[in-house]
Protein backbone atom coordinates (compact mmCIF):
# COMPACT_ATOMS: atom_id res chain seq x y z
CA UNK A 1 0.00 0.00 0.00
CA UNK A 2 1.39 3.29 -1.23
CA UNK A 3 0.03 6.26 1.31
CA UNK A 4 -1.32 8.96 -0.62
CA UNK A 5 -1.79 11.76 1.38
CA UNK A 6 -4.42 13.25 -0.65
CA UNK A 7 -6.84 10.25 0.16
CA UNK A 8 -7.41 11.55 3.32
CA UNK A 9 -5.45 8.30 5.87
CA UNK A 10 -6.25 8.83 9.19
CA UNK A 11 -3.77 7.54 12.13
CA UNK A 12 -6.06 4.69 12.52
CA UNK A 13 -6.10 3.14 9.20
CA UNK A 14 -1.95 3.92 9.11
CA UNK A 15 -1.81 2.02 11.83
CA UNK A 16 -3.90 -0.89 10.87
CA UNK A 17 -1.83 -0.77 7.53
CA UNK A 18 1.40 -1.18 9.82
CA UNK A 19 0.21 -3.80 11.65
CA UNK A 20 -0.46 -6.33 9.00
CA UNK A 21 2.42 -5.36 6.96
CA UNK A 22 5.18 -5.35 9.84
CA UNK A 23 6.60 -6.71 12.96
CA UNK A 24 7.86 -5.10 15.91
CA UNK A 25 9.80 -6.31 18.71
CA UNK A 26 8.44 -4.31 21.37
CA UNK A 27 5.99 -1.71 21.81
CA UNK A 28 8.25 1.11 22.08
CA UNK A 29 9.17 0.83 18.66
CA UNK A 30 5.70 0.87 17.72
CA UNK A 31 5.26 4.13 19.82
CA UNK A 32 7.98 5.74 18.08
CA UNK A 33 6.86 5.15 14.66
CA UNK A 34 3.55 6.46 15.40
CA UNK A 35 4.67 9.60 16.98
CA UNK A 36 6.58 9.90 13.71
CA UNK A 37 3.75 9.45 11.73
CA UNK A 38 1.42 11.90 13.97
CA UNK A 39 4.19 14.61 13.98
CA UNK A 40 4.11 14.26 9.43
CA UNK A 41 0.57 14.25 9.31
CA UNK A 42 0.41 17.47 11.45
CA UNK A 43 3.03 19.21 9.54
CA UNK A 44 1.81 18.38 6.15
CA UNK A 45 0.10 20.98 4.33
CA UNK A 46 -3.38 20.28 3.00
CA UNK A 47 -5.59 21.61 0.08
CA UNK A 48 -8.56 21.43 2.12
CA UNK A 49 -7.00 23.37 4.86
CA UNK A 50 -5.87 26.30 2.13
CA UNK A 51 -2.30 25.34 2.35
CA UNK A 52 -2.03 25.51 5.91
CA UNK A 53 -0.68 22.35 7.81
CA UNK A 54 -2.59 21.41 11.23
CA UNK A 55 -0.02 22.90 13.14
CA UNK A 56 -0.02 26.53 11.52
CA UNK A 57 -3.69 26.62 12.11
CA UNK A 58 -3.72 25.54 15.65
CA UNK A 59 -1.26 28.00 16.42
CA UNK A 60 -3.46 30.60 14.77
CA UNK A 61 -6.30 29.65 16.33
CA UNK A 62 -4.55 30.10 20.33
CA UNK A 63 -3.51 33.37 19.28
CA UNK A 64 -7.31 34.17 18.10
CA UNK A 65 -8.89 32.74 21.04
CA UNK A 66 -9.68 35.22 24.10
CA UNK A 67 -8.93 33.52 27.29
CA UNK A 68 -11.97 32.47 29.58
CA UNK A 69 -12.65 34.84 32.71
CA UNK A 70 -12.08 33.47 35.59
CA UNK A 71 -14.89 33.73 37.69
CA UNK A 72 -18.13 32.07 37.22
CA UNK A 73 -20.95 33.57 37.10
CA UNK A 74 -19.70 37.19 36.10
CA UNK A 75 -21.32 38.44 32.62
CA UNK A 76 -19.27 40.42 30.93
CA UNK A 77 -20.48 42.80 27.52
CA UNK A 78 -18.18 41.40 25.15
CA UNK A 79 -18.59 44.98 23.12
CA UNK A 80 -17.06 46.45 25.86
CA UNK A 81 -15.29 43.76 28.04
CA UNK A 82 -16.63 45.34 30.95
CA UNK A 83 -18.69 43.24 33.67
CA UNK A 84 -22.57 44.08 33.90
CA UNK A 85 -23.52 44.54 37.55
CA UNK A 86 -26.78 43.42 38.80
CA UNK A 87 -28.13 46.61 39.40
CA UNK A 88 -26.84 48.27 35.89
CA UNK A 89 -29.51 49.05 33.34
CA UNK A 90 -29.99 46.12 30.93
CA UNK A 91 -28.06 45.97 27.81
CA UNK A 92 -31.51 44.95 25.72
CA UNK A 93 -33.03 48.32 25.79
CA UNK A 94 -36.04 47.63 28.16
CA UNK A 95 -35.12 50.38 30.39
CA UNK A 96 -35.25 47.85 33.35
CA UNK A 97 -31.92 46.55 35.73
CA UNK A 98 -30.50 43.53 34.57
CA UNK A 99 -31.37 41.56 37.40
CA UNK A 100 -34.80 41.96 36.66
CA UNK A 101 -35.00 41.22 33.12
CA UNK A 102 -31.83 39.28 31.50
CA UNK A 103 -30.15 38.50 34.45
CA UNK A 104 -32.93 37.00 36.15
Amino acid sequence: MVVDKNKDHQPAQLIQYIQTELTFECLDAVKSLMDDVVLLMNNTREWYLLGYTPEELSAHEKKSVRPVPDKIGVIINLQTGQKIGRNDLCRCGSGKKFKKCCGG
